[in-house]
């Protein structure tokens, strides 16, 4: 139950650069959350050269017993993310392997990065 909450909660990570536009931001601490969450954010793919091109989530849920049977560093991924990494793997013709998903996911990264830069220059100011 454990791994699941884990593996649930790296999956609001990952859309929460969509999430944050429905989020009020009528409070100076809803302000201040956003504004880290935001860091927390801008912050992660950094760390994945760090952890040999794996997240500290996949790794942490993958030592709880989550994330088994996959075949790429991509554990997460694989695992949560194929219904639209699937078809932007056809789109750009890769295949899902270890190359194939890192161009997604860098892929994804940059349409958060985006949605952050439109977050922060046309909600937040």
């Amino acid at each position: 139950m454990l791994v699941f909450l884990l593996d649930m909660f790296h999956l609001l990570l990952v859309f929460f650069p969509i999430i944050i536009f429905f989020i009020p931001v009528n409070s100076k601490f809803m302000f201040e959350f956003i504004k880290y969450a935001i860091l927390f954010l801008l912050l992660t793919p950094v760390h994945w050269p760090l952890t040999n091109n794996k997240c500290v989530l996949s790794v942490a849920s993958q030592e709880m017993g989550g994330l088994q049977n996959t075949q790429t560093d991509s554990m997460f991924s694989e695992k949560y993310m194929m219904w639209l990494y699937g078809p932007m793997l056809k789109i750009i013709g890769e295949k899902k392997d270890n190359k194939g998903l890192d161009k997604v996911i860098a892929i994804h990264w940059i349409f958060n990065f985006i949605l952050i830069w439109i977050y922060i220059f046309k909600v937040l100011l």
